[in-house]
């Protein structure tokens, strides 16, 4: 060991000139910007205070320095380990019971339509149907109405002609009977005179004034009466019958008898129960109006009036239910901003913190090379040997 760097008593320091404590005290601190200096006579204490209070000063400052660092980066990696565990638990949080997948969401949906069955009404009774059976009847079913269509289309012009044949129970054959006299048959109409016993000399074929009567129905009482046989056969037929025959007034039936789908779409009210909804509305409209107008004309507007209250719902619905994801929306904005705005300020509160320790920190009281702190500046011998102490210590 070197003598610059070997320990010193406290004899030997108070022994030591200016030039050798500075000297010693740079080799301490391994400086190598050490330089040449006056020998001053004296007994080299004023430069022991000066060096010795310059080193604690500077210790502090360093250790001061290092906390502010420490401090920062511990508040650096606390925001970072809070994101690192926040992203952790979004990813690797396991999934609560409700989360995990249950039997049904597990179950091919396929499976579960194919697995469901449906009900349809005809003729007055209710049918069951499973998927796969309609898909398998499809084609079949398909192409038998297809076909039914067609022949309904082709027997439509006919049907006065079927009616009238129904009405006076015309036989096959008296259809080719009839056929036959309207061909000029002889014997047909022989025999038509046999059966009804008609006397030749009666028949003035010069000036005959024949003029056909109009037989079977016309097509709006065809329709009504196969409207009247469909709904015939459901339960909620008798209601339709009792507002048509006595509650509403002859006005009204004479109208839906010329328009027979009036009453298959009075009927679906009644079945679904519409008709009750509505019933009252027509019945203020009537009263406000003095009932200057059929029954069915009230029930018309009752109609006209809910539906536009149904829409101007839905509209409402709509919009606020587009408002309310609108508001969801600024929410979690406003949410996000705030925990930005929030992390800043946690941010800017460990700088200044961080800065009003630096600036409380002590600062070093060397105004320049060679100047001396006088440790005699100490109000007794107390302090001063407290002050030494303190020096010997931090060595």
């Amino acid at each position: 060991m070197s003598e610059a760097t070997k320990d010193f008593t406290e004899d030997e320091l108070f022994d030591m000139s200016e030039e050798e404590l500075e000297a010693a005290f740079n080799a301490a601190k391994g400086s190598s910007d050490v330089e040449d200096t006056t020998v001053v006579d004296g007994d080299g204490e004023d430069d022991l205070e000066q060096l010795q209070d310059e080193d604690v000063d500077s210790n502090e400052i360093n250790d001061n320095e290092n906390d502010v660092d420490d401090e920062l980066d511990e508040d650096s990696e606390e925001v970072l380990d809070n994101e690192n565990n926040q992203s952790d638990e979004n990813e690797e949080q396991p999934e609560s019971e409700e989360d995990k997948p249950t039997e049904e969401k597990d179950e091919d949906p396929l499976t579960k339509f194919k697995s469901q069955v449906f009900k349809a009404k005809a003729n007055g009774k209710e049918f069951d149907f499973t998927v796969d059976e309609m898909i398998e009847r499809f084609p079949q079913v398909f192409a038998q109405a297809m076909d039914y269509t067609k022949k309904m289309q082709a027997i439509k012009p006919w049907r006065k002609t079927i009616d009238a044949l129904e009405q006076n129970n015309i036989s096959q054959d008296q259809l080719n009977l009839a056929i036959d006299v309207i061909k000029g048959d002889k014997a047909a109409i022989a025999e038509v005179i046999k059966t009804h016993g008609l006397d030749t000399l009666d028949l003035d074929l010069e000036d005959s004034n024949y003029t056909p009567n109009d037989y079977g129905r016309d097509e709006t009482t065809l329709a009504l009466e196969d409207t009247i046989k469909q709904i015939s056969v459901e339960p909620e037929f008798e209601r339709t019958k009792a507002i048509l025959g006595s509650e509403w007034d002859d006005k009204s039936w004479n109208e839906v008898t010329s328009n027979p789908e009036y009453i298959k779409l009075l009927h679906d009210d009644v079945k679904s129960g519409t008709y009750d909804r509505l019933a009252p509305l027509a019945e203020k409209i009537k009263l406000y109006d003095g009932g200057k107008r059929p029954d069915i004309e009230y029930y018309k507007e009752a109609a006209r009036v809910d539906a536009e209250q149904f829409r101007s719902n839905s509209q409402a619905n709509v919009e606020a239910q587009r408002l309310a994801e609108e508001k969801a929306r600024l929410e979690a904005e406003r949410q996000r901003l705030e925990a930005i705005k929030a992390e800043e300020q946690k941010r800017q509160a460990t700088r200044n913190a961080a800065g009003k320790r630096k600036a409380a920190a002590p600062t070093n009281r060397r105004a320049g090379k060679g100047s001396v702190t006088d440790y005699l500046d100490a109000d007794d011998d107390e302090g001063y040997f407290e002050w030494y102490n303190k020096l010997k210590n931090s060595q």
